[in-house]
């Protein structure tokens, strides 16, 4: 914010906009998203630090969803089917596509069950070693 104070200062002062931007190692693509007529908005560059949300979950909030996730009643389940049972108690932690962020964070996303993994089944296929070897008839019109 800073820089974009300086460099529309300078730019009022009489100077170039692009000579003053480039000083700063800046494109006047980068600045001008940043400097929309005097609202300052956030900083798009890739490395900038931006604040987090007001809205964001905090610690406890998200340790709490992994509280519920590692409970016996709902350790096998998935959220798909934890949220819904919360909601049936009158509980509201945090919505399905939240309790999925949260675990895919923690690497926890995955099949939660004692059961093992689906297996692809192979179809067999049927080949003629020779000719009239394979015989297919159909039933169903007799």
């Amino acid at each position: 914010r800073t820089a974009v104070l300086l460099i529309e200062e300078a730019n009022r002062a009489g100077a170039r906009l692009k000579k003053c931007v480039s000083e700063l190692g800046l494109s006047i693509r980068t600045f001008e998203p940043m400097s929309s007529q005097g609202e300052h908005t956030r900083d798009m560059r890739l490395g900038a630090q931006h604040p987090q949300p007001m809205h964001a979950l905090s610690t406890e909030e998200r340790q709490s969803i992994l509280d519920v996730c590692h409970s016996k009643e709902f350790s096998s389940l998935p959220p798909t089917q934890i949220v819904p049972a919360l909601s049936d108690r009158g509980i509201y932690l945090a919505s399905e596509s939240t309790f999925y962020r949260i675990l895919r964070a923690h690497k926890e996303q995955h099949r939660r069950r004692r059961v093992q993994k689906p297996r692809t089944r192979h179809i067999p296929v049927h080949r003629a070693a020779t000719i009239g070897a394979s015989w297919v008839t159909d039933r169903s019109w007799a």
